[in-house]
């Protein structure tokens, strides 16, 4: 008698065998129920272990697989050839600007048509009063593939200025810088170059005087009225004169209240600059003493 229950002694051997050949955890083999022939096996506890075993490592897998995957997707993305085009930054000389735009000249362009580009890029630049953009002239190629070729001062200025003196043009830099300065509710105009012997690249300014002023407008003041859109003050000089600006002798042509309107001036030996007023100058002064940067210049 076990439990109440009576059990034959081939159903005890027959179990005692099973647990020998079939090892379970304790507590699975019971005694059988009333009305039952022999021991019970409890299995529910073994099923849900491994189900949930086998849940746990594909869970795991899984995993796994989406991790590397997405490491495959990022490694494609990064390492994969592109044939998007990458813009290189443009050279900006001598100063820091806060603005940088391409100017882009056809091979046949006339004066006419590079004036009227770079009067609107000076209209159309919306600029913080005190900020500065610069226009970067660059030949374009007739080609989509090939990318355009930013200009020297040798191969601009003739453009922009068909009368400056030959001497002079020969003894400048490559290197030059137009653009504007916002100041006094107006984009202020200004062209720095550089002039490889100072006795010669004055003696050459000096010689631009008698067209200067004519070479540049209307992007500069002309001779018979200011850059300033809102004002048409005729210019009462006819000749530059000399004028102290920001300690740096100047050569100046004024309006009818005395004010400059064109000014040129070397601030050192080499470095030449054109503008309209001496504020503009001053901020040029400021901005040379800092490293420039080389913004992207939108198109």
């Amino acid at each position: 008698m076990l439990g109440g229950q009576e059990v034959s002694a081939v159903a005890i051997a027959t179990a005692q065998a099973k647990a020998r050949t079939h090892p379970i955890n304790p507590g699975i083999l019971t005694m059988p129920a009333e009305g039952q022939a022999g021991p019970v096996e409890l299995e529910d506890e073994n099923k849900e272990y491994w189900v949930t075993l086998g849940r746990r490592i594909a869970f795991i897998a899984g995993g796994i697989l989406l991790a590397a995957a997405a490491a495959g997707v990022v490694t494609y993305a990064v390492l994969r050839p592109t044939s998007v085009a990458v813009h290189q930054a443009a050279e900006v000389p001598f100063i820091s600007v806060d603005d940088a735009k391409a100017l882009l000249i056809g091979a046949k362009d006339s004066r006419t048509t590079v004036m009227e580009d770079l009067m609107g890029l000076k209209h159309n630049e919306s600029l913080t009063p005190g900020l500065i953009a610069s226009f970067v002239p660059a030949l374009a190629s007739t080609s989509p593939s090939v990318p355009a070729v930013t200009m020297t001062a040798q191969k601009f200025l003739p453009i922009l200025a068909p009368t400056m003196p030959e001497g002079l043009l020969r003894g400048l830099g490559s290197n030059f810088l137009i653009g504007v300065h916002s100041f006094n509710n107006a984009n202020q105009s200004f062209l720095i170059i550089t002039a490889n012997n100072y006795e010669q690249g004055f003696a050459g300014m000096l010689a631009w005087e008698a067209t200067m002023a004519k070479d540049l407008a209307p992007f500069f003041p002309s001779m018979d009225s200011t850059s300033s859109p809102q004002a048409s003050t005729q210019i009462i000089s006819s000749s530059f004169t000399d004028q102290v600006i920001g300690n740096h002798d100047a050569r100046v042509l004024l309006d009818q209240s005395g004010q400059p309107v064109l000014l040129w001036a070397f601030l050192d030996r080499q470095t030449i600059v054109i503008t309209t007023n001496q504020y503009t100058l001053g901020e040029i002064i400021s901005r040379l003493k800092t490293a420039p940067v080389t913004p992207v210049p939108g198109q």
